[in-house]
């Protein structure tokens, strides 16, 4: 009987039951290699720009903490994840078109149009209604880049560095350069300052978000090849043909 290494069989004369029983001069063998591949797996963990960014990170909040010790104090805590959240929402809108190999440069101009567009509103209608319109237009905005790109097939990278001259000079025109304050709106105060069970919103807003962004496209089987599967080498996936192949 044939039997591959690190075991050997040995037979009970007793009982006539095989017992595996390890053979420790394979096992040596195997060892260096096994500790090889541990020391690899930490070499890529350790020169990656992942590590190498957040020990970074850790020694400005270290530094930090030490020239100025109100960096740990609560409410400056609350205040950086409540801009960090905000920042990563549109850092997950970012992700989502760099996955299928484009670029959207008017997600700033984009912001501050819609914020415009909700604005006008101010004084004539519930700021629930402001919400909504703000929502609405920034939709309708980024609708806007997805037809230019995809009907008339001009590049992303053309399309929104256009849009975004476009947009950001009709939130001027419309604002005349001034300021909007939105301090006599509950709601609007709410979804930037508010908390949920000790949760700065935006925090909780942010979660949302990155459910949404990465979970609704992994259930949905089209959007799931599109966004995380079988990109073609310039970057565009031709969705229609890969799910008739499949």
């Amino acid at each position: 009987m044939c039997v591959p290494a690190p075991f050997q069989v040995r037979v009970r004369q007793t009982e006539g039951i095989p017992v595996e029983k390890e053979n420790p001069a394979a096992l040596q063998t195997l060892s260096p290699a096994s500790s090889g591949k541990s020391k690899l797996q930490l070499h890529r963990i350790v020169t990656s720009s992942q590590f190498i960014v957040l020990c970074l990170l850790i020694i400005v909040w270290i530094v930090g903490s030490i020239t100025a010790p109100a960096m740990l104090q609560r409410d400056n805590l609350i205040n950086v994840i409540r801009g960090s959240a905000i920042t990563g929402m549109f850092a997950l809108a970012a992700t989502l078109v760099l996955l299928v190999g484009e670029i959207d440069l008017s997600l700033g101009s984009t912001m501050v149009f819609a914020l415009i567009i909700g604005s006008k509103l101010y004084g004539v209608t519930s700021d629930i209604v402001m919400i909504i319109a703000t929502l609405v237009a920034g939709a309708l905005l980024g609708l806007f880049n997805g037809i230019v790109i995809t009907v008339f097939k001009v590049k992303s990278l053309m399309a929104t560095l256009g849009t975004m001259s476009l947009f950001g000079g009709l939130a001027y025109f419309l604002s005349s350069g001034k300021v909007a304050l939105f301090y006599q709106a509950p709601n609007y105060l709410w979804m930037g300052k508010g908390m949920i069970l000790g949760i700065p919103v935006p925090v909780v807003f942010f979660g949302c978000h990155f459910c949404c962004a990465f979970h609704i496209p992994a259930s949905h089987q089209i959007w799931k090849r599109s966004l995380f599967y079988r990109c073609q080498p310039s970057g565009r996936v031709d969705v229609g043909r890969q799910y008739k192949a499949h």
